[in-house]
């Protein structure tokens, strides 16, 4: 009898979903569909977007080459930037490549023949195909717009945001992608994060119809945190990072992974302060829930990021458990 594919959705942004992405490939009998971000603003994405008015395409394709067998060499062609060349300075050639395919074809095309070049395993799917603008309500009642400028408003504050929202450029209501609704309807498995709370995974969130369709959803869900807090979410314990969560979604999560280092440790080696880490303020069984603390780091780096293997050992646990 053959083995049924479990179909495993994760939501997110940024490099940390790509590097989930990388471990979960090489899972067997399991078919992968990413969720991506479409508020990116910044670096390369960014200038596209203000140039020629398209959709970002920079997360959608480092988790296109995250999910290609030949990842590696794919990263060292489409994501090196160019440096010699002023125009193209700080591009890379998968982001022009997506670029210009948007310009003469679409965004969901360039999608598409990137991802048989590379001979994917698994989908990527962008949340919305709506062109807009993340807008952040801090909790003086300042409005922030971009992700850009959120992250750069940032940097040495301790406003905190209150939520974010998406305004439309030119339709008159951001709409999600209907495949990444359908997606997660049919899932076994949701996985949000690994990705910064408010940008990535409230930005997705904000998207009409996505928390609706993972409160709905007969899947499992997880919450996979990250170590440290960002974009005006200093302070916030890993407790509370779940339960506004789950107050979006609009239910329980079933497992939530983190990781078990401390804040001296995240001051001391990788030299981010501590009033950014995130406290780990819950035990296994909190609320019913299955709570995961372990050591998920790349060890052999120097910058904070996790491990795709030791997080994909996890999920593969997770599955063979259904839990």
């Amino acid at each position: 009898m053959p083995n049924i594919l479990k179909k495993i959705v994760t939501i997110g942004g940024g490099s940390g979903h790509s590097m989930l992405l990388s471990g979960l490939r090489d899972l067997e009998n399991i078919e992968i569909t990413a969720i991506v971000a479409m508020s990116d603003s910044g670096s390369s994405t960014g200038k596209l977007r203000e140039e020629f008015g398209i959709l970002p395409p920079g997360d959608i394709l480092k988790c296109i080459i995250a999910l290609s067998p030949e990842s590696k060499s794919a990263k060292n062609i489409l994501l090196r930037r160019f440096n010699l060349n002023e125009r193209l300075k700080g591009h890379n050639a998968g982001n022009l490549l997506i670029a210009k395919l948007e310009q003469y074809d679409s965004f969901l095309n360039g999608i598409e023949v990137l991802s048989e070049i590379l001979e994917i395993k698994g989908r990527v799917l962008p949340v919305t195909l709506t062109k807009s603008t993340l807008v952040s309500v801090m909790e003086d009642g300042s409005y922030i717009f971009g992700e850009k400028a959120i992250d750069k408003f940032s940097e040495g504050k301790k406003d905190r945001i209150r939520k974010v929202f998406l305004v439309p450029h030119y339709d008159d209501a951001v709409e999600a992608y209907p495949p990444s609704i359908e997606s997660i309807r049919q899932a076994d498995m949701i996985i949000i994060g690994s990705a910064g709370f408010y940008i990535s995974i409230m930005s997705n969130l904000a998207v009409p119809g996505i928390k609706e369709a993972i409160c709905e959803s007969n899947a499992k869900l997880i919450f996979i945190s990250k170590c440290a807090n960002k974009f005006g979410a200093c302070g916030f314990t890993l407790r509370d990072n779940i339960e506004k969560l789950e107050e979006a979604v609009g239910r329980k999560l079933n497992t939530v992974i983190a990781n078990n280092l401390g804040a001296d440790e995240l001051e001391e080696k990788y030299g981010i302060k501590k009033e950014n880490h995130i406290k780990i303020d819950v035990g296994d069984g909190f609320g019913g829930r299955k709570i995961i603390i372990g050591d998920f780091l790349d060890e052999d780096s120097a910058e904070l990021k996790g491990d795709p293997c030791k997080l994909a050992k996890v999920i593969e646990e997770l599955l063979s458990r259904d839990v």
